[in-house]
C-alpha cells in the first residue's frame, strides 16, 4: 500500500482499498456495498453508514480539541485514540453505554484486575476507520467543524466545544479520577450543542431535510416518497435508493447461498433487474451497469460469476475469487469466502440522517 498523509488514511475506507494486511480480505464480493457508499454520498453527504449519534459527535470534538497541543497529526491522533479507549471503558464501569463499536473489548478491560489502566491496548481491531474518528472526521469536516487538511478544530469547532474545557491527567487503578475526567466535559453536552449539530446538518443538506420533514421523520426508508420533495438535482439518486437498497441485499444473499451451497445444488432466481435508471456519474457502478445488459434472473450463477469476476479483476483480487465460471460449470471457492460485516447505513442512511436531523440520536 503506497504511504500516504495520516489525514487521508483517516477517511472512510471502501472494501476496494488496498489490504493494510496479508490476511486481510475483501468483504464485498459483488462490490454493492462500495455502490451503496456512492449512491449515499450523493444523499447523505454530511454522514456516514456510522454517524448515529449525536453525543459521538461531541465526544469527537472534545478529543480533537484535547489533542491540539500535540505539534503533528501523528501524535494527535494517538492522543484522540486514547482518550477514546478510555471513555468507551468509563462508560462501561458507569453503565453509561453498553452498546459501541469495541464495546467487548472495554467490558475486559474495565472489569480486569487493576482497572483502569492508562497503558493503551486497542479496543477495535481497525481504531482509525471503525472508531470515533473514521465515523465523524468526514462528516464534521463538511459541517464545518474541522479543518480539511489536518486535525484541528476551526473556530466554529473551537466554540462549540469550548464547554468541554482542557484535559486532566488519567491515573491507573483510579476511577475517581476517570470519573471526574470526564463527568465535567459531559455536562456542555447539552440541548444547546445538539441544536448546532441538527442546524449545522440541515444549512448543509437543506433538500434532504425538507423532503424527510415534508414526510414526517419516518425512520424507515421512504427515498421514493422523498424523491418528490427532495429537488431535481437528488430526484434520481432517491429514486434509485428506494430500489436498490432492498435489491442489493437480496442479489448478495443469492450469492453467498450459490457459495455455500453443493455444486449441483439449483440457485435461486435473481431478483427482476433494476428499472430504476443508474446516473452516469455514479463511477463505482460500471461493472452492474455491464452486468445489467444481459440480466438474467433464472441464470444466478453466470450473472454473479460475470459481476463477481469483473469487480475483483478491477481491483486486483482476480486471484481471490469465490467462484468462477469455466467451460460453462461454476467452480466455488468456499474457503476464500469471509463473512460479511454489519452493512451499516445499508438503507443509504436514511434511518442516520432522520435520528440526527430530527434530534431523536
Amino acid at each position: 500500500m503506497p504511504r500516504v498523509a495520516v489525514d487521508t488514511l483517516l477517511e472512510p475506507l471502501f472494501w476496494s482499498e488496498p489490504p493494510e494486511r496479508e490476511d486481510r480480505q475483501p468483504t464485498d464480493p459483488l462490490g454493492l456495498d462500495a455502490m451503496r457508499e456512492e449512491l449515499s454520498d450523493r444523499l447523505v453527504p454530511c454522514l456516514t453508514g456510522r454517524t448515529r449519534s449525536t453525543e459521538d459527535f461531541f465526544w469527537t470534538l472534545v478529543f480533537l480539541r484535547w489533542g491540539q497541543k500535540e505539534s503533528t497529526g501523528e501524535e494527535r491522533e494517538r492522543s484522540f485514540l486514547k482518550w477514546e479507549r478510555a471513555l468507551k471503558i468509563w462508560w462501561i464501569h458507569r453503565r453509561k453505554r453498553n452498546s459501541f463499536s469495541g464495546v467487548k473489548r472495554a467490558r475486559q478491560q474495565a472489569q480486569e484486575q487493576g482497572a483502569p489502566s492508562t497503558r493503551f491496548r486497542p479496543l477495535l481491531k481497525n481504531q482509525k476507520t471503525i472508531g470515533m474518528l473514521g465515523a465523524h472526521l468526514g462528516p464534521l469536516r463538511k459541517l464545518g467543524f474541522v479543518e480539511s487538511k489536518q486535525l484541528a478544530l476551526t473556530e466554529d469547532g473551537t466554540m462549540l466545544s469550548a464547554g468541554a474545557g482542557f484535559t486532566t491527567v488519567l491515573k491507573d487503578q483510579d476511577w475517581k479520577g476517570w470519573n471526574d475526567a470526564f463527568r465535567r466535559p459531559e455536562q456542555a453536552f447539552d440541548e444547546k450543542f445538539k441544536r448546532a449539530i441538527r442546524t449545522a446538518l440541515k444549512n448543509s443538506m437543506p433538500h434532504l431535510y425538507d423532503a424527510i420533514q415534508t414526510l414526517h421523520w419516518p425512520t424507515n426508508q421512504a427515498w421514493g416518497r422523498a424523491a418528490r420533495f427532495i429537488g431535481n438535482e437528488l430526484k434520481p439518486y432517491a429514486r434509485l435508493a428506494h430500489e436498490f437498497c432492498g435489491w442489493a441485499d437480496e442479489v448478495r444473499a443469492v450469492f453467498d447461498e450459490i457459495v455455500k451451497s453443493a455444486p449441483n445444488a439449483r440457485p435461486q432466481d435473481l431478483p427482476a433487474r433494476l428499472a430504476t435508471p443508474i446516473p452516469r456519474d455514479l463511477l463505482r457502478w460500471k461493472p452492474l451497469r455491464l452486468v445489467l445488459n444481459d440480466w438474467n434472473p433464472k441464470a444466478a450463477p453466470s450473472m454473479l460469476a460475470q459481476l463477481h469476476l469483473a469487480v475483483f479483476r478491477e481491483r486486483g483480487y482476480e486471484n481471490e475469487l469465490w467462484l468462477r465460471r469455466e467451460e460453462g460449470k461454476v467452480r466455488l471457492y468456499p474457503g476464500r469466502a469471509t463473512t460479511r460485516p454489519p452493512t451499516e447505513g445499508s438503507d443509504c442512511r436514511w434511518a442516520n440522517a432522520v435520528n440526527l436531523m430530527s434530534g431523536r440520536a
